[in-house]
């Protein structure tokens, strides 16, 4: 047989299982697992600052002060320069 008789039986025989629906893939769907609430993960040797409007840094959430960034980071200067590129 030449190639393009074969290809065309090939082809004859696909659609006709098609038809009948063994080549047609069922579809299952699966629910993805619910992802529970995880804490933060803080690198070593980094810590969370906070900063206030007026440029104030902490590394504990201060109460009484509106919270206007967080970031992670490794030292003071890092977190700063967060801040400025954050606030410009």
């Amino acid at each position: 047989m030449s190639k393009n008789a074969i290809l065309v039986a090939t082809m004859m025989y696909m659609g006709a299982m098609q038809e009948t629906g063994i080549i047609e893939p069922k579809e299952i769907r699966q629910e993805k697992p619910k992802q529970k609430d995880s804490k933060e993960i803080i690198p070593n040797g980094c810590k969370k600052y906070y900063f206030t409007k007026s440029g104030e840094h902490y590394t504990e959430k201060p109460k009484g002060y509106e919270i206007v960034f967080e970031c992670i980071a490794s030292n003071v200067k890092t977190a700063v320069k967060k801040f400025k590129k954050h606030s410009f």
